[in-house]
């Protein structure tokens, strides 16, 4: 089951626009998105993409779960170590 998104990925490869790829990949990124889901660490969350400011393509907007699991840390000592950014953006 966890493997149904593999597909998708190795097909993205295969194309050199985003509109291409896009259709490939957002699939693959909503389905990640309910496999969070269904572990239940956080309220559930929409697992679709979808626009994100002016960028041509759908994305997963994976902030959402980034924080949503950050939320649910107790543990002082791990709440207090310093958050790090996603790769490709500045903290």
């Amino acid at each position: 089951m966890t493997r149904a998104f593999v597909p998708g990925l190795e097909l993205a490869r295969l194309f050199h626009t985003e509109r291409e790829r896009e259709q490939f990949l957002s699939p693959a990124y909503e389905f990640v998105a309910g496999l969070h889901n269904r572990l239940c660490l956080t309220a559930p969350l929409d697992p679709k993409v979808r626009r994100f400011h002016d960028r041509p393509f759908q994305v997963l907007d994976s902030f959402r779960f980034t924080d949503a699991l950050i939320a649910t840390v107790t543990d002082p000592a791990v709440r207090a170590l310093p958050q790090r950014s996603s790769a490709g953006t500045t903290a």
